[in-house]
């Protein structure tokens, strides 16, 4: 689980993977993380979060992310997640988030994307999905993300996209990769 040379990484970011845990975001939080931070999850917990919720990744954060979770994220979020959507993403997908955008899910959504799809979201975005989803991502993903981001994702998730997809997002962000994907975390670095 090497990060590609392709990719050199500053800020001295770490992704480590767990298993089997629920993740869920809950109200008036405000989940910030910030510069030279230890995010660490770990298998079989509760991590629970409820709406209102700035979700806020910078860049030199020890970011974890847990394979096999349920990701949830609750209403009135910046990074939100909104009620009963199964957004599923499936193996061998290259998941790109691109700039500033409001990708913006709302209640009772059955997004599903099937093999061999381009989806690529681009400039000044927001990324929001509101309350009681399955937020997941399954095994042999590239999922990019690029320093100061609002963004999670994790393998072996309902909240999947199947089969080579790309879903890309890009630049300023600071984030999350999940098992058996291409890791790459950039985050203000440069190609050397």
């Amino acid at each position: 689980m090497s990060l590609t040379r392709r990719y050199p990484i500053e800020c001295n970011i770490q992704f480590i993977v767990v298993s089997n845990i629920e993740f869920i975001v809950v109200s008036n939080i405000e989940f910030k993380v910030v510069s030279n931070i230890e995010f660490i999850v770990v298998s079989n917990i509760e991590f629970i979060v409820v709406s209102n919720i700035e979700f806020i990744v910078v860049s030199n954060i020890d970011f974890i992310v847990v394979s096999n979770i349920e990701f949830i994220v609750v209403s009135n979020i910046e990074f939100i997640v909104v009620s009963n959507i199964e957004f599923i993403v499936v193996s061998n997908i290259e998941f790109i988030v691109v700039s500033n955008i409001e990708f913006i899910v709302v209640s009772y959504i059955e997004f599903i994307v099937v093999s061999n799809i381009e989806f690529i979201v681009v400039s000044n975005i927001e990324f929001i999905v509101v309350s009681n989803i399955e937020f997941i991502v399954v095994s042999n993903i590239e999922f990019i993300v690029v320093s100061n981001i609002e963004f999670i994702v994790v393998s072996n998730i309902e909240f999947i996209v199947v089969s080579n997809i790309e879903f890309t997002v890009v630049s300023n962000i600071g984030f999350i990769v999940v098992s058996n994907i291409g890791f790459i975390v950039i985050s203000h670095s440069k190609n050397r």
